[in-house]
């Protein structure tokens, strides 16, 4: 027995997390604090909220018998709580912080709302893959009509018109710099490397080729952005994705084929040698871009080193006395060690690695070939997107590509758990009261 309602609600938030990421930000004035708002957001909440109601009407809970809900999620768990106490500390301890207190709480809960969504997906579906399935072909579907969008409404091809230039930092962008230049295209990415594992074992030669067309316009869309934290999700999770594919050499050609398309395409278009250009600034220092993350990371350690043990909280580091210009550490390690000082990081640590095991424990399961294949996409963007966490700290402020990631995973780690290991049948669950 499943409740579909929640299947639905489920389906409708990570679909509306990818379609609002299109909608430019707005700005008002709370409390005389200007904050960055986006209404679209209480919306997803909203849907967040309306599943834990769900529930509580229901009266139980629909626990898989999977170790899913044990040691990793209770690694979640402390991220979260300690996320929440540190910064309740420092706020208190630290009276200037009090400012941004409007800031930090609804930033946090933006951020928040992945882990509530990865709860959701983890403790109270009965999933089945039909659901997978659906819910990613409607997202990659989703992909490619905003990347359609886009295409039409800038003009892309007439590179005079849409390529613009940043007062501000003196940086080439694309003329989405309003969007989400950063989340947009590592959203793309993830549908990719999924799409392109699904494809390397489809045997159906039309949905291949529909999988190759889908594929080459959302990568070389993402490329347009020029946003150098995705462009190294996305070769990385490409390289890994090849590496990990025990497929035929055919699937292999095809795969690497693309790649070189989607470069060769990208590489001989009027801006394609703006590459570099967008990995550094344009200026007349070319180390610009690189000086910046110096010295946001020298900031972080700084603070992290003065706070080894309670940081300075969450948004600590944008308002805290070392940090004049008011950006993140550009580093999710270092951030985290500015949230809740070493504790907060090794936490941080604990949960990559719970992530990482437990993908790798899918992977080991008994499943169908769309699943397992699923997975190996799913698993090659996480390792690019740890990567790239080194440059920026996407795993704490992308708030949309977070909660798309989490909701994605507990689905497909769901379904694997309840794989049998012996004939790759899935086993029933066991409804629970909570009262």
């Amino acid at each position: 027995m499943r409740n579909k309602s929640l299947v639905i609600l489920y389906a409708l938030i990570l679909i509306s997390a990818e379609l609002f990421l299109i909608l430019p930000k707005t700005y008002y004035n709370l409390f005389d604090y200007q904050i960055r708002a986006n209404f679209t957001f209480l919306f997803v909440l909203s849907l967040i909220a309306l599943c834990f109601f769900i529930f509580i009407v229901n009266g139980r809970i629909i626990v898989i018998k999977t170790s899913v809900p044990n040691m990793f999620f209770y690694s979640i768990l402390i991220w979260f709580v300690s996320t929440f106490l540190f910064t309740l500390f420092n706020h208190i301890i630290y009276p200037s912080l009090d400012d941004y207190i409007i800031k930090t709480i609804i930033e946090f809960s933006k951020w928040a709302s992945g882990i509530a969504v990865l709860y959701i997906g983890l403790r109270f579906i009965r999933w089945e893959e039909s659901d997978l399935k659906q819910i990613f072909i409607l997202m990659t579907i989703l992909s490619v009509a905003i990347c359609s969008i886009l295409i039409y409404r800038y003009r892309l091809f007439d590179i005079h018109n849409w390529i613009y230039l940043s007062p501000k930092e003196n940086r080439i962008y694309s003329v989405w710099e309003s969007i989400a230049k950063n989340e947009i295209p590592e959203v793309l990415t993830l549908i990719s490397l999924i799409l392109l594992s699904i494809l390397a074992t489809e045997k159906r030669r039309s949905l291949r080729l529909t999988y190759i067309i889908f594929a080459v316009v959302l990568i070389s869309t993402s490329l347009f952005f020029f946003s150098r934290e995705s462009y190294l999700t996305m070769f990385a999770g490409f390289f890994f994705l090849i590496m990990i594919k025990r497929v035929t050499n055919i699937s292999k050609v095809i795969a690497w084929s693309l790649l070189g398309v989607s470069l060769i395409f990208f590489l001989r278009m009027p801006f394609g040698r703006r590459v570099t250009d967008s990995i550094q600034t344009i200026d007349v220092d070319p180390n610009e871009a690189t000086s910046f993350r110096l010295d946001r990371w020298t900031s972080a350690i700084e603070i992290g080193l003065k706070h080894p043990l309670t940081g300075v909280g969450f948004c600590g580091f944008e308002n805290f006395e070392k940090n004049h210009q008011g950006t993140s550490a550009h580093n999710a390690f270092l951030q985290s060690l500015c949230i809740g000082g070493i504790p907060q990081l090794v936490i941080f640590l604990i949960v990559l690695f719970n992530v990482y095991k437990e993908i790798r424990k899918a992977l080991q399961k008994k499943g169908t070939i769309f699943l397992k294949s699923f997975v190996e996409g799913l698993f090659s963007f996480y390792i690019g997107y740890v990567i790239s966490a080194l440059f920026s700290d996407h795993f704490i402020s992308f708030y949309y590509l977070n909660l798309i990631f989490w909701g994605l995973f507990a689905i497909a780690i769901s379904i694997a758990e309840r794989t049998s290991q012996n004939n790759g049948e899935v086993d029933p669950p066991r409804l629970l009261s909570y009262s």
